[in-house]
């Protein structure tokens, strides 16, 4: 793997709000001299990224940054490796994770047989994805169980831009009273039961209309677990008052029992549906 140049950087308040990361002077030689759209490899996935070559900039970001929670001042880094433009996030120590493209091969299963998807491999395959693309995915997995068990009365859209904190818009055809939903999902270990979501206060505003669904994501299964969370956005406030580095913190558990403060709003993933149509109706 050869490593042409490499910058490490914190985002500035301008590159956050609009969606921007500046190209650093000592990696413009591996850019185009007029305006284009580049593919660009965030945490070994393709993406495609406009770049302005007059002012420097790697432009439509937002969604990238909104999905990954980067805030102001977190750390990223930019890099030409292997003559490829690599992009990623550094760790709360400013660590980074270059991932070594010359470790991925092309394996050929002159069988013409299909590999054997047991969870094992599941579960490795699962790493291998960027966390953009697994919430990506995340908001998708909502989506069809809702309109899957929505009894062709609910429409689900998402925002075209997503850089207020929506993922997800759920309307009753034929009734003007949507709800919002903001997905956030964990991937941990079937075992485990208590987790935690961290929501930007950057795009976070409390609504009636508005609720977080919390929800785990099967390494194993690759599907999410059969509980999720759906939380009114005031419980944000009244749980995490005070956010932390910009991210409000909420301490969740998927334990259905009386002890469990998030109980209440534990709901089986075949009914969240019914539990939306409910929320619309009130």
């Amino acid at each position: 793997m050869e490593f042409d140049d490499f910058f490490k950087r914190k985002i500035i308040p301008f590159e956050r709000e609009n969606g921007l990361l500046y190209v650093p002077i000592g990696l413009r030689n591996f850019f185009p001299k007029e305006n284009s759209e580049l593919v660009v490899y965030f945490e070994k996935e393709e993406i495609k990224i406009k770049y302005n070559a007059t002012r420097n900039w790697l432009y439509g970001l937002s969604d990238l940054y909104d999905t990954l929670d980067l805030l102001v001042y977190d750390m990223v880094w930019l890099a030409i490796i292997d003559d490829k433009i690599n992009l990623g996030r550094c760790d709360e120590e400013g660590n980074i994770n270059i991932f070594r493209y010359e470790n991925q091969v092309d394996i050929v299963d002159e069988t013409n047989e299909d590999p054997d998807l047991t969870e094992d491999n599941n579960d490795s395959c699962f790493d291998k994805i960027s966390n953009y693309v697994k919430g990506n995915i995340a908001e998708d997995r909502v989506k069809e169980y809702i309109l899957l068990r929505g009894q062709g009365l609910l429409s689900v859209f998402k925002p075209v831009i997503d850089d207020n904190g929506i993922d997800l818009i759920v309307m009753h055809k034929g009734v003007f009273h949507p709800v919002y939903l903001q997905i956030k999902s964990r991937s941990i270990n079937r075992e485990g039961n208590e987790t935690y979501l961290t929501i930007s206060a950057n795009t976070f505003h409390a609504h009636e209309s508005l609720y977080i669904i919390g929800l785990i994501f099967n390494k194993k299964t690759l599907d999410i677990e059969d509980k999720l969370l759906v939380i009114p956005s005031w419980e944000v406030n009244n749980k995490a008052p005070q956010p932390i580095n910009a991210k409000y913190k909420l301490n969740i558990s998927f334990e259905d029992n009386k002890d469990n403060y998030w109980s209440q709003y534990l709901v089986h993933k075949s009914k969240l549906a019914e539990n939306l149509l409910k929320l619309i109706s009130e």
